[in-house]
């Protein structure tokens, strides 16, 4: 396998391989290298196979979540649970 960083087709590389690439998938399954496209081979899209996402969609979610996170704390503002609780109507006592 090269880098999966590298050669990246353009978008129309990429549709006219379409059917080529999705039998190489069928066959290679989660070794299958991915295949990175973009216009003028920018990269900016990748097809991986379909395996390989149902493997990585749960680190998709931590990072998308994480950088949510990451996004608050840097805006600040941030108060304790039982704060937030009480500003609710919620008992205070139930979130310690």
């Amino acid at each position: 396998m090269t880098s999966l960083l590298s050669h990246p087709l353009t978008s129309r590389e990429a549709r006219e391989s379409l059917g080529d690439t999705l039998q190489r998938f069928r066959t290679e399954g989660l070794t299958a290298e991915p295949v990175t496209f973009g216009a003028q081979r920018k990269p900016e899209a990748v097809m991986i196979p379909y395996e390989a996402f149902e493997a990585i969609a749960p680190l998709l979610e931590d990072l998308a979540t994480a950088e949510t996170a990451r996004a608050r704390i840097r805006a600040g503002g941030a108060s304790p649970l039982s704060e937030t609780a009480e500003t609710l109507g919620l008992d205070p006592a139930d979130f310690q």
